[in-house]
Formats: structure tokens, sequence, C-alpha cells
């Protein structure tokens, strides 16, 4: 089992991103948040991981609620009292640590995974800082654009107050077109700016 960890800097937790069982599904509980504080990271390898910067490797006892709570653990077969917990911390390209990858296998004690297995792991964790890294700069970017087309779309509508929310009212009944019409979420964005931009020639 794995699950990928997100730092929530304002709120100063370790928020559960992504969860996966044995065949790679979608694990199907919801995992809490971690303060991220001393006592924290004095009670679980993923603060720890974090507020230290440094990959934690022990076992974790299944029966305790800071781990059923926390990690994927009831996705491993209930055989599996202790499995062994691999943390590695998710550092963006400017080192920042952004999270936390975590894994969790019963099949070996922590000390039986080999060193090669946990740097694997780490360079591994580093693709994947990369690519939630990018994924947040992208969403940046495309809220960047929308603000700005809103805001080209209200000086045209502010040229004329009789058409003051025009074309935002064009753009929302195009979208309800679209989903009509069976457009996909990607596509009816693109006919949102669209409606909003329609009218530009105004200007």
């Amino acid at each position: 089992a794995a699950s990928v960890h997100l730092v929530d800097a304002k709120r100063r937790v370790l928020e559960p991103a992504r969860a996966i069982g044995r065949d790679i599904a979608e694990v199907p509980f919801t995992l809490a948040p971690m303060p991220l504080d001393a006592v924290a990271a004095a009670a679980h390898p993923l603060a720890r991981a974090v507020l230290e910067g440094t990959t934690v490797l022990v076992d974790v006892a299944r029966d305790d609620p800071r781990n059923r709570d926390v990690v994927p653990i009831e996705a491993l077969p209930a055989g599996d009292a202790n499995p062994a917990l691999l943390a590695t911390p998710l550092r963006d390209r400017s080192g920042g640590i952004i999270g936390v990858l975590c894994l969790l296998t019963g099949r070996v004690r922590a000390a039986e995974i080999r060193p090669h297995v946990v740097a694997f792991v780490e360079k591994l964790s580093g693709v994947a800082a990369i690519s939630i890294e990018t994924q947040r700069l992208l969403a940046e970017q495309k809220a960047l654009l929308e603000a700005f087309i809103q805001l080209v779309a209200a000086a045209i509508d502010a040229k004329d107050p009789y058409t003051s929310g025009h074309s935002e009212r064009v753009a929302r009944i195009a979208v309800r077109l679209g989903e009509e019409l069976g457009m996909t979420a990607h596509q009816r964005g693109d006919l949102y700016l669209m409606g909003l931009l329609h009218d530009v020639g105004k200007i």
C-alpha cells in the first residue's frame, strides 16, 4: 500500500492527497490530516520524515489508531500485524519539503529492506515531487489566465451599463449547452472562456 501526503503550510498539517492499495486500486476509506509539530514528530514517522527532512524506515503496529487513521494500513492483508513503513520527504526544485511519500508492506520487516531499495524510493519521490510541483504551477497559471480573461470581459461589459454581466451570462449558458451535448469538463472549461471573450472585439 502507498500514500502521498502534502504539507499545508498555512494550517501546519500533513494532508492526505492519495492512497492506493495492493492492486493499485484507490483506497476507499479516508485518511486523517496530521499536525506538524514536535509532538507529532515524536509520535509518527510521517511527521518525522517531514520535520527532520529525512527518510524514516520503521515497523508500525497495525492496531495503533495513530497508524490506522493516517496511513493506508487497512489496505494490507489482515495477517500483517506489524508492517514496515518507509516514509521519504517530497522535495520541490528549490529543496523545500512539500509532502511525504509513504510505502507500507507486510511481506518484510523494516530491518530486512535493503539500502538500494530505500535509495530507489528516494529517487522515485524526487520525480513525484517535481510532478506535483508542476501540477501546482499549471493550476496557478490557469487561475491567472482565467482571472485575466474575467477582467477583460468585465472591461467589455463596463463600456455599456445595458450589457453589464452579458459576457458572464453567455459563458454560463454556453457551459449548460455543452453539458447537454455531452462535452467533457475540459471542453466545457474552454467553452466558458470563449463565452467570456465572445465580445472582445468591442474594446
